[in-house]
């Protein structure tokens, strides 16, 4: 008879994106964009996207493509998961040295 080869499922590494603000990440979630780099616009623009620190933290993808599909879906291994999310940036902001005028040498 034939012969059956079966081929799994192979992907990628995970290529992780920047860290993004909550709110806009689930909007962007929602439209399908994991990238924030791919949701700039003229209106929107990357400083507005990013999420650098503060309580609560943002969110990041991790994002990896199929090497290659499984050749026999119905006897090969699914392809394991192509997005990953996690909290980042879950810090307390710096706050910036504040100086005060100059004053005289005292003892």
């Amino acid at each position: 008879g034939a012969r059956l080869e079966i081929n799994d499922c192979s992907v990628g590494s995970w290529r992780p994106q920047e860290c993004m603000d909550i709110k806009v990440a689930q909007q962007l979630e929602k439209q399908g964009i994991f990238n924030p780099q791919k949701a700039v616009t003229a209106r929107r623009p990357l400083h507005s996207i990013l999420h650098k620190c503060g309580f609560g933290g943002g969110i990041q993808w991790f994002l990896r493509g199929k090497v290659s599909p499984p050749q026999t879906p119905q006897y090969g291994a699914n392809c394991p998961p192509l997005r990953l999310k996690t909290v980042c940036n879950d810090f307390e902001c710096p706050v910036d040295c504040e100086l005060g005028d100059w004053e005289g040498w005292s003892a």
